[in-house]
């Protein structure tokens, strides 16, 4: 079900790319949610479905020729974003736990998926931080290492 999700991401990273003007780049893609699937999902659009699309990408670009000027843009725009980086930002509003949505997401990768969860979701005072990336703290103890989980906030 999670790849059902990831792709529906990637239709929205398409569409947000097709939206860029010139010299613009898409670097973050944050996708909120309260299921451990959503966690799922954005974490296969980190690892597989992002490098897949930038894959597809490149290889529009220089395998085949470009139908428009639109289309060798839009392709650029992809290549150019091939840093981009996922955020899972878990609301912990829904019928899951804070711990249940931290362990369907898995560890961080640096630079390419990054994750948290905010028990108070949107109304969290650091929600927008989180959002734009100007959010730093320590990463919090995974579940099982011995430190309550309850009162956590990534």
């Amino acid at each position: 079900m999670h790849v059902d999700r990831g792709e529906q991401i990637l239709i929205c990273i398409q569409r947000c790319i097709g939206m860029l003007q010139n010299g613009e780049q898409l670097v973050r893609i944050v996708h909120v949610g309260d299921a451990p699937t959503d966690a799922k999902a954005a974490q296969w659009v980190a690892t597989q479905g992002l490098p897949r699309l930038v894959a597809a990408s490149t290889a529009k670009s220089t395998d085949s020729p470009l139908s428009s000027a639109t289309t060798a843009a839009k392709a650029d725009h992809v290549s150019a974003s091939s840093h981009m980086s996922v955020k899972f930002l878990g609301v912990g509003t829904g019928k899951f736990s804070m711990s249940e949505l931290v362990v369907a997401a898995g560890d961080a990768i640096e630079g390419v998926f990054d994750v948290a969860v905010l028990e108070q979701g949107l109304a969290d005072p650091s929600f927008i931080s989180h959002c734009d990336g100007s959010f730093t703290a320590v990463p919090a103890p995974r579940p099982g290492s011995g430190k309550n989980m309850e009162n956590i906030r990534l």
